[in-house]
């Protein structure tokens, strides 16, 4: 995490790849892992970690707390493309 709290977001996302291809079943490393898609604002992928993680351990309170992060961020991006398409008549 120390990565992540550096903002050196790839090299994280790598060392979580690396984790989870040795150990898959280890909830932390997904919710880990999702904690920096939402930094990267790949909320889809975000979403689906936490989903794993959950899957892994249904006690896990933050991978439900990422995942409401994401699920809120791609809701708020929706919307952000509705007005946009709306103020260029697109919609």
């Amino acid at each position: 995490m120390a990565l992540l709290a550096l903002n050196r977001n790839d090299e994280a996302l790598k060392d979580f790849n690396e984790v989870i291809r040795i150990q898959p079943s280890y909830a932390y490393a997904y919710n880990n892992r999702a904690a920096i898609y939402i930094k990267m604002k790949k909320y889809e992928d975000a979403v689906k970690d936490c989903n794993k993680a959950i899957e892994l351990d249904a006690q896990y309170g933050d991978a439900y707390l990422n995942r409401g992060i994401a699920r809120e961020m791609l809701r708020q991006d929706e919307a952000a493309a509705t007005i946009g398409c709306k103020q260029h008549h697109w919609a």
